[in-house]
């Protein structure tokens, strides 16, 4: 199960080995888009391109089935030839739609595709399950999302009324809600079936970020590309030379590992555990310590400047107006440090109003955190030992781990931690589950 923080829906990631999932008649506008024929283009290392038409039933079929077509027409043997995108290789086994865009031009090879350019497929596969509200407005119950049953679903991600995921090819698909350019279509014109980002074709794209109305993707490169309120544009664009990052005046984009959306702000973390942050800054969101002293860069929408002071982070998260990061305290053990607004309590600390600059909540000097997820005005910080901590907003609740109590949950007071901070019990897990 992939990790997600869902704004007004939940999706779950199960993986399947054999067996079709259940079938739910589909609201009118959420219907696949038919093509009569499907066009591709092929570079066989000389002029001109192959023009290859297909009919719109060759979708379903596997990668070599169009290989042994091309191989057949340039009088190659098939098993001698191979074909690659500008993702990589296309596993023979693949069907097309999972790997080959609409209009793509691929590329034909002599000889088998290495292991390492290939990877390792371990024959498994996974299907995106989903349920609520869609576009139209209707309610359904579970169903394994329609337009995805041929794709390998390898990271997803939710924002307020869009969804973004990305599969084991390195393609990214996105529909929903469109209203600021979030799924990175370039134009703002909502879709009810997932629809494949030709505009990131020649990138192969690892994993998938949102906010309530933006979107990212970090490719296997560790590139950032953003889209969509609050970014650079409408469309998928690189963070690290677009207008947001002065057009490579810092290092902000690239070496990218985990990404983070709040509400007007952004938090990204690097492979080497420096977190940079941009956006609006009202609520010293951004952590600058610079910030204290120029009110200029706490209004308005501020552009990279250098990372955050902090240690080595091990992962990031963002709220509505606040942000936290998990640290890497030797031995182990992980101590979150948390930022920005902090009116209900999200921060760890009483008294209200913000946090300019990254501070570890107090009481948690003998946890070792494992975790760190923020929603809204709360901050989840799951723990090895399986606790799960809620700060923000009312009363402690403290309630017994499931290693501890079976089947019961004990609410009472407590007099360890600060007020407004919240305990739930359970094994660890993902923060969009807490």
């Amino acid at each position: 199960c992939l990790p997600v923080v869902p704004f007004t829906s939940i999706i779950g990631i199960f993986q399947t080995i054999a067996g079709p999932g259940a079938r739910a008649a589909l609201p009118e506008d959420v219907r696949e888009p038919h093509r009569r024929s499907w066009t591709i283009f092929v570079d066989r290392g000389a002029a001109p391109l192959i023009r290859v038409r297909l009919p719109h039933s060759w979708r379903k079929s596997p990668v070599s089935r169009l290989v042994c077509l091309i191989a057949q027409r340039e009088g190659l043997p098939a098993w001698d030839v191979h074909l690659a995108s500008a993702r990589g290789p296309l596993q023979a086994h693949r069907a097309l739609l999972s790997c080959v865009l609409f209009r793509e031009t691929l590329f034909l090879r002599r000889g088998p595709p290495s292991s390492d350019e290939v990877g390792i497929d371990d024959g498994a596969r996974t299907t995106l399950w989903v349920f609520g509200r869609h576009v139209c407005g209707q309610v359904s119950p579970p169903v394994p999302q329609p337009g995805l049953t041929l794709h390998d679903v390898r990271s997803v991600a939710l924002g307020a009324e869009h969804v973004l995921v990305v599969t084991r090819t390195g393609l990214a698909l996105a529909w929903g809600g469109n209203s600021c350019g979030q799924l990175g279509t370039g134009d703002e014109k909502p879709r009810g079936w997932p629809t494949s980002l030709h505009l990131l074709g020649a990138v192969r794209c690892a994993s998938a970020a949102c906010g309530p109305r933006c979107s990212a993707v970090i490719t296997l490169d560790e590139r950032l590309w953003t889209w969509g309120e609050h970014q650079p544009a409408s469309a998928p664009a690189l963070l690290h030379t677009s207008w947001v990052n002065r057009h490579g005046a810092t290092d902000c984009g690239l070496h990218a590992a985990q990404v983070a959306f709040g509400g007007a702000h952004m938090v990204l973390l690097t492979s080497g555990g420096a977190v940079w942050t941009w956006g609006y800054n009202e609520s010293s969101c951004l952590g600058w310590p610079a910030a204290m002293v120029h009110a200029s860069l706490r209004h308005g929408f501020q552009k990279p400047r250098c990372p955050v002071v902090l240690p080595q982070a091990l992962c990031v998260a963002a709220g509505a107006a606040h942000s936290a990061a998990l640290v890497d305290a030797g031995g182990g053990r992980g101590v979150p440090y948390l930022w920005g607004d902090n009116s209900c309590g999200q921060c760890g600390v009483g008294g209200g109003g913000c946090l300019p600059l990254p501070m570890p909540p107090p009481g948690f000097e003998a946890e070792s955190v494992s975790l760190v997820r923020c929603v809204g005005g709360t901050s989840v910080l799951v723990c090895h030992s399986g606790r799960c901590y809620l700060l923000g907003g009312g009363a402690r609740v403290e309630a017994a781990s499931s290693s501890e109590e079976e089947g019961g949950i004990s609410e009472g007071a407590s007099s360890a931690g600060s007020e407004g901070e919240q305990e739930a019990g359970g094994e660890g897990g993902d923060g969009g589950g807490a």
